[in-house]
């Protein structure tokens, strides 16, 4: 699967680098930004979607009350290699956060991701979910969908 790039590049990098991306997708989901009036966020923008890659791009958004905050759910990938993502950007003292979910469904068993990706580390297990960390501070859960997939969540925050 070519999203496993995706999952590498988590693995490796707390900040990913917007070079990676599709340069299209990317501007896509700034422009969505812009769309709703949130414009002071482009750099945590560009890092959060860096890897957002493949044949299409759908990006809902949701403004905040305050118009200080941004919901964006994303779609990207080809069929059969899709990522979905939720992304939360907030203004705050001239500088944006975000929180970052992107989430794989593989066909391949929890136990094949895991030993896929060693620099998760494991670190517990509660209701059948593993939970897993690389050294960045990305937190990885591996949740079963069947005896022979698995859904990997990746998890992380910055700023920018």
């Amino acid at each position: 699967m070519k999203h496993r790039f995706l999952a590498a590049a988590v693995a490796l990098s707390a900040a990913a680098s917007a070079h990676a991306a599709h340069p299209r997708f990317v501007d896509f989901v700034v422009g969505n930004a812009h769309d709703r009036g949130f414009t002071q966020c482009d750099a945590a923008i560009r890092d959060a979607f860096a890897h957002a890659a493949g044949d299409d791009v759908r990006v809902i958004t949701f403004q905040g009350e305050d118009r200080s905050s941004l919901r964006m759910v994303a779609v990207y990938g080809s069929p059969g290699d899709v990522v979905y993502t939720e992304a939360e950007f907030t203004r705050a003292g001239g500088r944006c956060r975000y929180s970052l979910n992107h989430t794989i469904v593989s066909n391949r068993s929890c136990a094949a991701e895991m030993a896929a990706l060693p620099a998760f580390r494991f670190e517990n297990e509660t209701v059948g979910v593993v939970f897993t960390r690389n050294e960045g501070g990305v937190n990885r859960l591996l949740i079963p969908a069947g005896p022979a997939a698995c859904t990997a969540i990746f998890i992380r925050d910055g700023d920018a």
